[in-house]
């Protein structure tokens, strides 16, 4: 087994992070336990049927289109968009209910649906696009950029002369310890 190749899928691996997860706040207990006035305001329909559509992810342009289905956790639960959810709901809820309890409730599912998932994705890898430049012939910089928040943060970095590639130094040694396992068990 060549070298390149082991490098090769440790850089893939390394770059694979989890899709990003399809919103399901119909599944919760909470979800279920509004009042039928109110669940009209998050879908129409049963989420589980193909033509039935989420009237809150549509609301928010997560989706083109209706049916509007499959929108991502990544749109439902941007905290900018927080205001215009509990706009809507507000404006749905009262319309459909007359009653601001049941907005309450609406919010409060929606609030605790989304700061979970904005939990679960603080505790996972970030996507990052990485970049490297050379701003002087002794100081070669890493600049990777988050595209979610447009966070960005700067390191600097190693050089190997010979491809002009940069390395971070925790990642040399991790290449290095995946290295020298694979050359031990062989």
């Amino acid at each position: 087994m060549s070298i390149r190749y082991l490098l090769v899928s440790l850089a893939y691996l390394l770059q694979l992070a989890p899709a990003d997860a399809t919103q399901t706040i119909a599944s919760l207990d909470e979800y279920e336990l509004q009042r039928t006035c109110v669940t009209p305001c998050f879908w129409s329909g049963d989420p589980d049927d193909l033509d039935s559509t989420d009237i809150l992810g549509r609301a928010l342009q997560c989706c083109d289109g209706i049916p509007c289905r499959d929108v991502k956790d990544s749109c439902y639960c941007r905290p900018d968009l927080r205001v215009s959810a509990s706009s809507f709901l507000s404006h749905c809820v009262e319309q459909r209910c007359q009653n601001e309890v049941d907005f309450s409730t609406a919010l409060g599912i929606y609030d605790d649906y989304c700061g979970n998932k904005r939990d679960e994705a603080a505790s996972e890898p970030a996507n990052t696009e990485a970049t490297a430049t050379k701003e002087s012939d002794d100081e070669p910089k890493a600049t990777a950029s988050q595209r979610d928040s447009g966070t960005q943060a700067t390191s600097k970095a190693t050089e190997n002369e010979s491809s002009g590639a940069v390395v971070h130094m925790s990642g040399a040694y991790l290449v290095l310890g995946f290295l020298t396992l694979v050359l031990l068990t062989n």
